[in-house]
């Protein structure tokens, strides 16, 4: 049984760009032979400066089919600016999106949440929360037995392009 791919994804640059980043993923996906993907936006707070990506600015660009915002999986230091700079919401929600995953891949449809940072790590280490929640889906996969993996979309490995 093949694995179960997720993706993480920062949105850093394409604030003003989201019809053609929709584009673009979709049409990636479906070279590879997979039904355009669903996002899920695991910020905390969707008010930014990014026209895009504030409030329900991407939701109503994709529609509720293929958009869900997943508050619970937010990093509550964004709010409260004290404790540890990795704080997520509520790490149980780390199932739900695996749930979430599992369902679209039965029809053939990858999941690819995301927030707004351009680094998910930095010298080796963890820069943004979504490697955390990356590291609490891989977790539950783990106590459920399913077979998953989750990498930075695109995914594969790079090439030199010209």
């Amino acid at each position: 049984m093949k694995p179960v791919i997720l993706f993480t994804w920062g949105y850093y640059g394409w604030g003003n760009h989201t019809p053609d980043l929709v584009k673009a993923v979709d049409a990636v996906e479906t070279s590879r032979d997979f039904k355009p993907p669903i996002f899920v936006d695991i910020r905390i707070r969707r008010s930014v400066r990014a026209a895009g990506f504030t409030g329900p600015a991407f939701e109503r660009l994709l529609g509720k089919d293929r958009h869900r915002w997943m508050k619970s999986l937010g990093n509550r230091f964004i709010e409260t600016r004290t404790g540890p700079h990795i704080q997520i919401a509520d790490p149980a929600a780390a199932e739900e999106l695996l749930d979430l995953a599992i369902e679209q891949a039965e029809h053939n449809q990858r999941l690819l949440f995301f927030c707004s940072c351009q680094w998910s790590r930095c010298h080796g280490k963890i820069a943004c929360h979504r490697t955390t929640v990356a590291g609490l889906v891989l977790k539950a996969a783990k106590k459920r037995g399913e077979k998953i993996e989750i990498v930075e979309w695109p995914g594969s490995n790079p090439k030199d392009m010209e």
